[in-house]
């Protein structure tokens, strides 16, 4: 079961851009998450560090096919979810 701080982030997803896909990962990983979201030619691995991060979350952006890691950072929730609108649109674009 994940935790809270990783449930909030895929409940936050969802609300705003519909289901998220475990890809490598599943409901049972309690600090992270791994999931693709329809319309974004991305995965997202989300951590919480073991549960060491409290207000924010490690993240790595790759690509699809997986292979070639596009950003990596430690973000809040309001920053994630504004990169997931930034990854739906242009590769030209993207960090």
């Amino acid at each position: 079961m994940h935790s809270q701080q990783i449930q909030k982030l895929i409940d936050a997803v969802r609300k705003e851009f519909g289901e998220v896909h475990y890809f490598g990962s599943s409901k049972e990983e309690r600090h992270g998450v791994g999931f693709t979201i329809s319309d974004v030619k991305t995965t997202f691995s989300i951590s919480t560090l073991g549960g060491d991060l409290k207000n924010s979350y490690d993240i790595q952006v790759e690509s699809i096919p997986a292979g070639e890691y596009i950003f990596t950072n430690e973000v809040s929730l309001d920053e994630f979810m504004n990169l997931v609108k930034i990854f739906r649109g242009p590769k030209s674009e993207w960090p």
